[in-house]
């Protein structure tokens, strides 16, 4: 496979679990065939959604090789393989790469409040040890010396390596994005945005595509909403994204919990989290399953929602 490209949409896709927290691979296959049959451009497994940071090592590979049975080859995977340490990092992007991703994401060290040279010495390391193409990962709480509305300087200092071909931006700030993208336009690196209710201003403004939360439960709007702004149709894009405001208020914080109240509400998978998360609380959760249920309705085509 050719070297993937980050455009479009790639939903965060949460990791169905038993009630003892092992793998629900006959769940994961039912939202694989959710996302695929949507049209989206890429699956992101194991990121914080995916309760990657919570899962043993085993389970990980269990997610990659599942997911890539159920795909088929039909879009790219990437794993999440972030860890606080750097060695961590790199074990578990060595799972990842044997299991079969064709991608890596790989996050600054968690945890600990990482000042910028350890963050910058942290992603030389992996980019060094890594044997596939990697993402890099922006959270602004952990960049407290990033100026507002510029360029942070882990863009700067990766974009131009080979092995880099993109960022994960979690951020709302639209000028730092259009910094990124302007920053990064003389290379082979593309800029995704994590938040959903700025897809549409992210593309306008450069972004390759979206990684939101929420795509992973209205794939359909995303990819509608992507497609909309490659065809030039601002009227019916806006409009989506409108209608995507919603969702992303109740997709915040839980955050894990409010994913797996989504799957319930799909007929995807059972409400199982991993240790110490909860489920969501009312009357969020309740507000969650009524939108989910009113966009979708009884007439949906999915074999998913008609289980």
């Amino acid at each position: 496979m050719a070297t993937p490209r980050l455009t479009g949409i790639w939903p965060i896709i949460p990791t169905p679990l038993t009630a003892d927290e092992q793998l629900d691979e006959d769940a994961l296959r039912r939202i694989i065939e959710f996302e695929l049959a949507a049209g989206v451009n890429g699956l992101w497994l194991l990121g914080s959604r995916g309760e990657g940071p919570n899962l043993d090592g085993r389970t990980h590979i269990r997610v990659i090789q599942v997911a890539k049975e159920a795909v088929g080859g039909q879009v790219p995977l990437i794993a999440g393989c972030a860890a606080p340490g750097t060695k961590e990092a790199v074990a578990n992007m060595r799972r990842a790469e044997d299991a079969g991703a064709d991608l890596i994401q790989v996050a600054e060290p968690y945890y600990y409040h990482p000042r910028e040279p350890w963050i910058l010495a942290h992603y030389d390391a992996i980019i060094e040890a890594a044997n596939l193409p990697l993402v890099l990962y922006f959270l602004p709480q952990r960049h407290p010396y990033a100026t507002p509305g510029s360029c942070p300087e882990v863009i700067r200092r990766f974009a131009p390596h080979p092995r880099c071909i993109g960022m994960k931006a979690a951020t709302l700030d639209f000028a730092m994005i259009e910094s990124m993208v302007v920053e990064t336009k003389d290379f082979d690196f593309d800029v995704t945005v994590a938040a959903g209710k700025m897809v549409y201003t992210a593309l306008m403004i450069g972004a390759s595509g979206a990684t939101s939360p929420e795509s992973a439960f209205l794939p359909k709007l995303y990819v509608d909403l992507y497609e909309a702004v490659q065809a030039g149709d601002h009227d019916r894009a806006w409009a989506l994204q409108q209608k995507a405001f919603a969702f992303s208020d109740v997709f915040g914080p839980p955050d894990v919990p409010s994913g797996k109240a989504a799957l319930v509400a799909l007929g995807l998978a059972e409400e199982h989290l991993s240790m110490p998360f909860l489920p969501m609380p009312e009357p969020e959760r309740s507000r969650l399953i009524e939108l989910l249920r009113n966009e979708y309705g009884p007439e949906h085509t999915s074999p998913a929602l008609r289980r």
